[in-house]
């Protein structure tokens, strides 16, 4: 009898266990399914290469990116090339958007709060004049793996509830994905050549006139070395002077943050130069960057139309080989 009880008990167990889950499981589908359904936890953009500008506005300035379909870069407000890297990651963002969840109640006031004193907002265009979503953008949640959003349908209207976003198969928040810094989205390349492009490389060292050179290819690919007055360089390690012509098809620097007071820029700029590299394709276009000393780790660089950055000399040191060296490897 004892037995049976006990038995009976642990049926009884079984059945409350498994109800209870049951309920769970419920209750969790038809929340996940009311997020899904609701339009306002729709933050994704389907198609990209929709896309045409993106505006972002915070509370220390703005940015503005444009595009025509199809462009490769983008224009940053409306002057200079926008960084690649940075509007792909904009884009993949906007395609991989996704809810993670609601925001807990006792968060809610405090997110809403937050948003709606220091949040990002990016408009996102796909042609229209008005934008195809809006997105605020929040702070990050305490676990660092979402951020805290809110969309606007432009003529539907505003959310009323934030939800906590992330974007699939990255770990992580995306708030710091939006800035509105112009120097940080500028594009930071000096050399773009592709597809043997690039005729001419002139390197000048200020100081030690025998490591000035010319290399000049011909549309066969074949280099010829020149000095300064335009005499010709024999040498015979053709694989080396053609590995060194080639590190100039694609050059970046660091950063526009050269971390000199307008003063110290003006000053840099009126003295000589340790070394100036000129490049130029074969119609002609040519483009040049003058080079400083620094440190260990980097030169300054000033560009044609006068800006003051910082390089690597992790990837500049090869490009600033002079003649002697290039020759006396061989």
């Amino acid at each position: 009898m004892q037995s049976e009880i006990k038995s009976n008990l642990r049926l009884l167990f079984l059945l409350i266990f498994v109800t209870a889950g049951t309920g769970l499981l419920w209750y969790l589908d038809g929340n996940e399914g009311n997020i899904s359904s609701d339009k306002y936890a729709d933050f994704a953009i389907e198609d990209t290469s929709e896309i045409v500008k993106i505006f972002i506005a915070d509370n220390y300035g703005s940015t503005l990116l444009e595009r025509e379909v199809g462009d490769e870069y983008w224009v940053l407000n409306g002057e200079f090339k926008a960084r690649k890297s940075s509007t792909d990651l904009l884009l993949k963002t906007f395609n991989r958007a996704a809810v993670k969840g609601a925001v807990p109640e006792q968060m809610r006031e405090t997110v809403i709060r937050n948003l709606a004193g220091a949040a990002k907002k990016v408009e996102i265009y796909t042609g229209r004049e008005k934008p195809e979503k809006i997105w605020y953008v929040g702070s990050a949640t305490p676990s660092h793996t979402g951020t805290y959003m809110l969309l606007e349908i432009p003529g539907e209207g505003k959310a009323d509830e934030p939800f906590i976003v992330h974007m699939e198969g990255f770990t992580g928040f995306l708030t710091t994905r939006f800035f509105t810094n112009e120097k940080e989205w500028k594009y930071t390349g000096i050399f773009n050549y592709p597809n043997r492009s690039l005729q001419t490389v002139e390197f000048v060292n200020s100081k030690e006139e025998q490591n000035t050179y010319i290399l000049r290819a011909d549309t066969a690919g074949i280099l010829n070395m020149y000095i300064k007055s335009g005499i010709e360089i024999v040498y015979t390690d053709t694989l080396r002077i053609q590995d060194h012509f080639l590190r100039f098809n694609k050059v970046h620097f660091e950063s526009f943050n050269s971390r000199l007071t307008v003063e110290q820029e003006e000053e840099l700029k009126q003295t000589t130069p340790n070394y100036t590299i000129t490049c130029t394709d074969f119609d002609g276009v040519s483009t040049t960057v003058f080079l400083y000393e620094k440190d260990e780790e980097h030169l300054y660089g000033v560009t044609e139309d006068g800006q003051v950055v910082l390089v690597q000399t992790f990837v500049f040191n090869p490009l600033i080989v002079g003649t002697q060296q290039l020759i006396e490897i061989n």
